[in-house]
């Protein structure tokens, strides 16, 4: 569609822009700040506040952002219960701009009284929190003798206010945001506590002039609402009493614990067996940083297991440089870990474990936003478990070192865990077979299975050693001719009746096998005997394709074999008993930011992104600086919701956050040519055309001038020169004022906001006004035409001197 502002066509086109500034002003705030807090009624102007904590002040304050209406004049109040309202004084020194140019505005009270416009924010630090926290509760774990340790929980309760703001406009009266409630806290400061023989005592709660509680544990982390107190000696107590603190010290209702007669107990471990660490990450990979390891772990742990995201790999995990005498393996991954054993063997000293933990680097891998935790878990074994179908477990620890299998029987029974002596790892049955290949380790290693027997014709019997010599042993011959498993529950259990697979022999009923023959739907013909072979060997390594099916070797065959695998259970006498071995330390992956740069028509910029990836570490604390693009105005940070962000920063936390930085153009193209009608060969024909742009701010003012030249034509068709223009935000009404030639005189003015075919007959003699906010493309085409006939005989456009010649004396 052809549009052409006439004079008439402005008037209707201000009055138009006049009410849709109203309604935006109105209307297009609802997408403009964060809820940080409960609604109770909702308007169109919205107010927003938060809860922060001063320590330089050492109080708790409120801080309130509200939609900024332009030209206005604020007043803030707060009520406790939403009936009674108090105004809450607004710090005047904090200018947002001065104004010289307000006049008497009916609507307005306060703006013709002060050329002061304050800030769209506001502090109100006069709120007091006098709500006490919650009572403690505790959780005892004692340890040896009177000692024990107890664990602190509690809550900070607050006090409930409520705000709104009026916003007094110079054009559209009062306008009443969001009324807005918060509960305001000031957080758990730590504890006090007495111990003593009475069932009732309340803790002395002593206090310095200021009001400042001076006796709070120390030893508590202050900062979490969860501590712990270690090394607490109750001898011949049979109380403690708590009290809990805020940082407003308040303090809470006593709790009573009784340490002799408590539900809530727990044995208590070493204190001093912890492992704690973060992770910083920078892009896409992460390293353990601040590793703190308890001194009771000192040469005591024989492994760590590392449990990472399933989009996450230990980087060069392959060629990983391990500590003397180290050897490392992958477990079975779970729904959402994969998980990597480390066994340290006896060079297991803090030094070189620490020293091992700060080489990792971990790559996380698509999706590198999903959120996940790194796991550090130190074990006194290697080991994982599997629940039997008679309700026992049973656990396995696979040794990647090379000994006859002699050798290997004896190290097992050497070994225990959790109260349980091991042994070569019997497999009976097939759902057992899958877990150790699926979850201990897919190498060659030998089984407590056999068919050889001692010289005077007996099986081997679960002997706590036997002897390592192979002469003590017969291999050959008929007394040698079944399988069967030497240790464990199962000792002496026959699981496959010949010598060969080729001799027809096969597991008795209701017995499991698991050699690699066709029984099994193996591709060999396990066992074979080659070469006089009678030992147990699991996940055959001879084979052609990797296999978890078993094979047959000699007693010393290492060739073909890496290790040994042991298991333990309960079985004769035994009982399995609580294994204090398991130490876990876990950290979260800190997650990106990522901030992208959008016009106000929701259209991406090309520059002004941010990416925060670098040294992320939980709680950090990243400020958002939004760069200058040129031809545009920086408005607001907002989520994706378009809901905003203040102040400018985030918190590096567990969760990828993604936000947008919004900016308004302020590019104006202006297209402008000179056009001549009527030319007159008779008058000099102008080679240029010249103008002025003015600018004005919405109140009249006129602020700036752009001088323009231009093409000149006697061709209404011609093209016209164009200019790109930086214009302000205060500034958006243009006017274009021709300089009009001698000899000439203006027709009138053609503005358009689309191109499109400008006539004269539709000029405008008066300059067109354009809001350029509104329009930010223009075509301009001036109309002039010769305003005489030929030029007089003494102008300096008359082309020939009639004067004669000018005689010197």
């Amino acid at each position: 569609m052809k549009r052409s502002i006439t004079l008439v066509g402005v008037f209707f086109l201000l009055a138009l822009l006049g009410i849709i500034g109203y309604l935006t002003i109105n209307r297009a705030m609802d997408k403009s700040v964060i809820k940080a807090s409960d609604t109770l009624v909702q308007r169109e102007f919205r107010l927003t506040v938060s809860n922060e904590w001063s320590d330089e002040k050492e109080c708790s304050f409120i801080d309130l952002v509200w939609d900024d209406i332009s030209d206005s004049d604020y007043q803030l109040y707060r009520s406790e219960d939403g009936i009674s309202w108090d105004k809450v004084a607004l710090d005047h020194e904090k200018v947002l701009k001065t104004s010289s140019d307000f006049s008497e505005v009916p609507s307005s009270g306060s703006l013709k009284r002060r050329e002061k416009l304050l800030e769209n924010r506001a502090q109100d630090s006069t709120i007091n929190d006098d709500v006490p926290p919650e009572s403690p509760s505790a959780e005892l774990e004692y340890g040896e003798g009177d000692h024990f340790t107890v664990k602190l929980s509690s809550k900070d309760k607050g006090k409930e206010y409520q705000w709104y703001v009026l916003a007094d406009t110079k054009k559209y009266g009062i306008q009443k945001s969001d009324i807005i409630k918060k509960e305001v806290t000031s957080e758990l400061q730590g504890y006090i506590y007495v111990i003593d023989n009475s069932p009732n005592t309340v803790p002395v709660v002593e206090r310095a002039s200021s009001g400042e509680i001076t006796n709070i544990d120390v030893r508590a982390d202050l900062s979490e609402a969860t501590t712990q107190v270690s090394g607490i000696v109750g001898e011949n107590s049979s109380w403690m009493h708590v009290l809990a603190v805020d940082r407003a010290n308040n303090v809470s209702d006593v709790e009573h614990i009784n340490l002799k007669n408590n539900t809530k107990v727990a044995e208590l471990k070493d204190v001093n067996r912890y492992v704690a660490f973060n992770v910083e990450r920078t892009a896409d990979t992460a390293k353990l940083i601040d590793i703190a390891l308890g001194s009771s772990m000192e040469k005591k742990m024989k492994s760590l297991e590392i449990k990472i995201p399933k989009n996450t790999e230990i980087k060069e995990y392959d060629t990983l440089a391990l500590p003397t005498s180290w050897y490392k393996f992958q477990n079975s991954d779970d729904e959402e870990y994969k998980s990597f054993t480390l066994a340290m063997n006896d060079n297991n000293d803090i030094n070189t474990i620490k020293n091992f933990l700060e080489s990792l680097r971990f790559t996380i891998k698509h999706p590198t936003h999903e959120k996940g935790r790194i796991q550090v878990i130190f074990h006194e074994l290697v080991y994982t478990s599997w629940e039997a179908p008679d309700g026992k477990t049973h656990y396995y620890t696979f040794i990647p070192t090379q000994k006859t299998w002699l050798q290997a029987y004896n190290l097992a029974k050497k070994m225990k865990y959790r109260g349980l002596t091991g042994y070569l790892a019997t497999l009976t049955s097939s759902a057992e077979h899958n877990f150790v290949y699926a979850n201990i380790a897919k190498q060659s290693g030998w089984l407590g299975g056999g068919r050889l027997v001692k010289t005077n014709g007996q099986k081997i019997n679960d002997e706590a050693a036997i002897s390592e010599k192979i002469t003590d042993y017969i291999t050959t011959g008929v007394l040698s001719q079944q399988w069967y498993w030497v240790d464990g529950p199962e000792k002496g259990l026959v699981f496959f009746d010949k010598t060969t697979y080729k001799e027809g022999g096969k597991a008795p009923a209701g017995v499991y096998q698991g050699f690699n023959n066709p029984l099994n739907g193996g591709a060999g013909a396990e066992p074979n005997n080659s070469g006089g072979e009678y030992i147990l060997e699991f996940a055959q390594a001879s084979a052609g394709a990797p296999t978890k099916l078993w094979n047959d070797l000699t007693y010393n065959r290492t060739s073909y074999n890496t290790g040994y695998y042991i298991e333990f259970s309960e079985y004769g006498s035994q009982k399995e008993t609580e294994e204090e071995t398991d130490v876990l330390g876990s950290s979260e992956i800190p997650q990106k930011v990522s901030v992208k740069a959008f016009d106000d028509q929701n259209n991406r910029l090309v520059s002004g992104d941010f990416m925060f990836d670098q040294q992320l570490r939980i709680g950090k604390k990243e400020i958002i600086d939004p760069k200058n693009i040129d031809m545009y105005d920086f408005i607001k940070l907002t989520d994706l919701t378009d809901n905003q962000i203040s102040p400018f920063e985030y918190t590096i936390g567990n969760t990828f956050q993604e936000g947008k930085l919004i900016y308004s153009s302020r590019k104006l193209t202006v297209h402008v040519r000179q056009v001549i009608m009527n030319k007159n060969d008779q008058i000099i024909f102008p080679k240029k055309g010249y103008g002025v742009l003015e600018s004005r701010s919405q109140l009249g003012g006129k602020k700036d001038e752009v001088s323009l030249s231009m093409v000149s034509t006697n061709d209404n068709t011609a093209l016209f020169d164009s200019y790109v223009i930086r214009y302000q935000v205060t500034e958006p009404l243009y006017t274009f004022v021709s300089k009009i030639p001698m000899n000439y005189e203006l027709i009138g003015y053609v503005l358009t906001t689309e191109k499109q075919q400008h006539l004269p007959e539709l000029s405008s003699k008066s300059p067109v006004q354009v809001d350029v906010s509104m329009n930010p493309e223009i075509w301009l085409t001036t109309y002039i035409r010769p305003s005489i006939e030929q030029p007089s005989l003494y102008h300096w456009e008359y082309e020939t001197n009639k004067l004669g010649e000018i005689k010197m004396k």
